[in-house]
């Protein structure tokens, strides 16, 4: 599927997570506020956070169980829904209850849990299968990782990221 009319399908992460839900479109459960934008990494480790930067307005620092997977976004569009956090707090925040993935370097991106099975690689988000063309070594080696991934015009992943490492 060439990347240029890949849909954005951000995948439910596995059965055993209670933070994610049903629907194909994203990773989590759809909050009551929500923030569109570019994630940024600010600050240095170990007090560095995650930050969603709309094309206008303030930032949102981030909270909540998605911070850290969304942290690995940095660069990318995402939309984030959650829960504003008391205002009376020196900046602004979102407790993040789902998030998706509207472009990554422009391109849209297919998130899910990377599988291999007989015929080869696929990701898998709730009850939809991805298939893969092609699967770098490297890539190969995080099966079971909630990953998102650009796909070239073969169907083969031209770029990836891993959102959630596979379980031990």
């Amino acid at each position: 599927m060439p990347a240029a009319t890949a849909a954005v399908l951000v995948a439910t992460a596995c059965a055993a997570d209670p933070r994610v839900g049903q629907a194909l479109s994203r990773v989590g459960e759809v909050g009551p506020d929500h923030i569109d934008g570019r994630v940024r990494i600010v600050g240095s480790r170990p007090f560095s956070r995650t930050i969603v930067q709309p094309d206008s307005g303030d930032a949102l620092t981030l909270s909540g169980p998605y911070a850290n997977e969304i942290g690995r976004l940095s660069g990318a569009r995402v939309r984030v829904t959650g829960r504003y956090e008391d205002a009376r707090l020196p900046e602004r925040s979102l407790a993040a209850t789902s998030y998706e993935i509207l472009s990554v370097d422009g391109d849209p991106a297919i998130v899910g849990l990377l599988e291999r099975d007989d015929d080869g690689w696929e990701l898998r988000s709730g009850q939809s299968t991805t298939r893969l063309a092609s699967v770098s070594e490297a890539l190969g080696e995080r099966a079971g990782a909630l990953v998102w991934v650009v796909l070239d015009e073969r169907g083969g992943v031209a770029r990836y990221g891993v959102l959630r490492e596979p379980p031990p």
